[in-house]
């Protein structure tokens, strides 16, 4: 049985009216706290006395038994204390082991009497050992799995990418892709070698750009060097190209060659114009726009200095701004002699290496101009030359040909005369004699030509310069063509020179650039056509103008010049229609130019020819008198028209 009593007091006051008792069996007041403390924990009571007991519910919960137990010394030392609760447990635990939990009843505050509290396996709070081994090792694993993780975790981001991504980024670069940096953004020493990869990637980047300018540079000055043998101006216009493109976008560039202590402009060319870079007329340096040289840094130029001006122009496309414009002059040196420059300008400056570029570009143009020069002469020496030997084959086959005809004349005419001297009468022989005579006079004409133009070539050539009477020259080279056709002129021939018309020449050799004229203007028309020699003064009255006019076949427009070229003829060929050796016009334009005169000619093929010499004119009276074998000054002519062929009319 479990007693209980408790004391009744009065209020107000420390009176003791009663005590109540309460009584329960043991069994049943402990199955109460077990209903009240649940499952796994053992209801104790324990009275508080010698020897003290505890009690305590044992067995099947649903028909328990009383257990009683003596308290060990370790807990029952600590029965008596005043208030508070205790828990005790054994000292060494064991599998079996309890905890218990005990709260004293103490009435009146004074010691406790009794102690209710509950018991429990001491497994549940620490458990045995093994299950501690196997917990800590458990745990220690866990641990050991985890660090594992967070070390490859940490390898992988920190380490192994970063490698990968640097051992990747290192194979593009070492492939020749310079695009793209590292993507490694850690502070570590790999992010270290990565920013210093990147810069080391930047700066082969850098330089790979670098040397594809200059490449591209080069590349620019080889093209424009190697257009030599297509002439002096495609040379110059390549290089003024180049330069421009050299010098940057929206650049001017200019070609200058040297003029005695100036500079002129051979060609310009401007990035991004389909202007020609060598136009026809290159403009001065005034009217370029953007290039201005002062005589001062013209001066500088030529004495070999680079020079480099800066100046502010008003653009009215962009409202009047001023904008800034850059102008670089880099000399050319042919044997450390300055012989032009190349100038460039452009709203941004030239750098450096474009500089270096510019120079070597000048340096090299001013070598390929002369070369190109060279190889333009040698060309033009080689073509000349080919030309003098096919003249000179055509002339060896003009003159067998022109030699031999005035030769067989003689030949033939003197074995007639060995054959009928002693039959012909004087008449006939003296007829015989007159055309020997003829066909001795052609071929001395011939001769003396051929002899006159050698003279010519050598300068060896004597003229003696007077004032000679015009009509009297006229006269006199009209008697030499007469005497050519003793049956008469085959054309109308008609002299109209004024009377008094004096000029400057050497008499001998102007009746031969006149009887030249006079004989190509007969040869070169058909019978029955018509020859005019006029001779007039200038406006000025210091020239004398005089023309011979025919009504012949003409000349090609294409051949006015080459006529008058040693050895030329227009029917050149072996079966020329017309006589000659092809030196009557390079004759007369030598002896015009020696005596400070000119020759021109206009031509209509199918129509006729003029050919037209300014003379210096001298007064009349200045004009040696007859006696010269000159007319004279003062006498007059008298015109007397006659239509018939082989006739003179003046």
């Amino acid at each position: 049985m479990y007693d209980f009593a408790a004391p009744v007091m009065a209020t107000g006051s420390s009176e003791v009216l009663g005590v109540v008792v309460y009584s329960m069996p043991l069994t049943d007041q402990l199955l109460r706290l077990l209903g009240a403390v649940g499952q796994g924990y053992t209801p104790v009571i324990l009275a508080n006395q010698p020897g003290a007991t505890l009690y305590a519910l044992s067995g099947n919960p649903a028909d328990p038994t009383l257990s009683a137990e003596t308290l060990p010394s370790s807990i029952g030392n600590q029965l008596g204390r005043s208030g508070g609760s205790f828990a005790g447990y054994s000292t060494v635990p064991r599998s079996g082991d309890t905890a218990l939990a005990l709260e004293g009843m103490n009435p009146n505050a004074g010691p406790p009497v009794l102690y209710v509290g509950v018991e429990t396996p001491l497994s549940l709070f620490i458990g045995d050992q093994t299950t501690d081994e196997l917990t800590v090792v458990w745990l220690a694993l866990t641990a050991l799995l985890v660090t594992w993780l967070l070390v490859l975790l940490f390898v992988n981001r920190f380490v192994r990418r970063p490698v990968a991504q640097l051992s990747a980024g290192v194979a593009r670069i070492a492939g020749g892709d310079y695009g793209s940096d590292i993507p490694v953004q850690s502070r570590d020493e790999l992010g270290v070698l990565a920013q210093q990869v990147n810069q080391m990637r930047a700066q082969i980047e850098s330089n790979i750009h670098h040397v594809d300018a200059a490449v591209s540079r080069l590349d620019e000055v080889s093209r424009a060097l190697t257009t030599t043998t297509a002439g002096l101006s495609n040379l110059e216009s390549a290089v003024c190209a180049a330069a421009a493109s050299l010098a940057g976008p929206h650049a001017t560039a200019l070609l200058l060659d040297r003029d005695g202590d100036g500079l002129v402009v051979r060609a310009r060319s401007h990035s991004g114009d389909d202007r020609p870079a060598h136009p026809d007329a290159p403009p001065t340096l005034a009217e370029v726009d953007g290039i201005e040289l002062s005589p001062a840094v013209v001066a500088d130029v030529l004495d070999g200095h680079p020079t480099r001006l800066t100046r502010s122009r008003s653009d009215p496309a962009e409202g009047g701004a001023s904008t800034a414009e850059v102008t670089l002059v880099m000399p050319m040196f042919y044997r450390q002699r300055v012989t032009g420059a190349i100038a460039v300008t452009g709203p941004e400056p030239v750098s450096d290496a474009d500089a270096r570029a510019l120079s070597a570009l000048a340096n090299n143009a001013a070598i390929a101009a002369e070369n190109t020069r060279l190889f333009e002469m040698e060309r033009e020496t080689v073509r000349r030359l080919r030309e003098l030997d096919d003249m000179k084959s055509d002339f060896l086959a003009t003159a067998q040909h022109e030699l031999r005809t005035p030769l067989t004349a003689i030949v033939g005419h003197l074995e007639l005369i060995r054959m009928v001297w002693s039959e012909a009468d004087e008449r006939e022989k003296l007829a015989i004699l007159d055309n020997v005579e003829l066909a001795t006079g052609q071929l001395s004409d011939m001769l003396e030509t051929m002899i006159d133009l050698s003279l010519v070539s050598a300068d060896n050539l004597r003229m003696n310069r007077r004032p000679v009477a015009l009509s009297g020259v006229v006269d006199h080279a009209v008697g030499d063509l007469q005497r050519r056709f003793p049956h008469g002129l085959p054309v109308d021939l008609k002299v109209d020179i004024p009377a008094g018309l004096g000029v400057d020449a050497d008499a001998d050799r102007l009746r031969q650039v006149i009887r030249c004229l006079l004989d190509n203007a007969v040869k070169f028309t058909d019978p029955g056509g018509r020859v005019t020699i006029s001779a007039r003064p200038s406006p000025e009255g210091e020239r004398c103008i005089i023309e011979v006019v025919d009504t012949g076949i003409g000349i090609d427009p294409a051949l006015h010049e080459r006529v008058f070229e040693r050895f030329f003829q227009a029917d050149s060929g072996g079966t020329r229609a017309y006589g000659g050796m092809g030196v009557g016009l390079a004759l007369v334009k030598v002896l015009t130019e020696a005596h400070g005169a000119s020759v021109s000619l206009e031509s209509t093929p199918g129509k006729g020819t003029c050919v037209r010499l300014d003379w210096p004119s001298r007064a009349p009276s200045e004009t040696a008198a007859a006696g010269d074998g000159q007319v004279d000054l003062t006498a007059s002519r008298q015109s007397q028209i006659t239509h018939e062929p082989g006739s003179v009319t003046g």
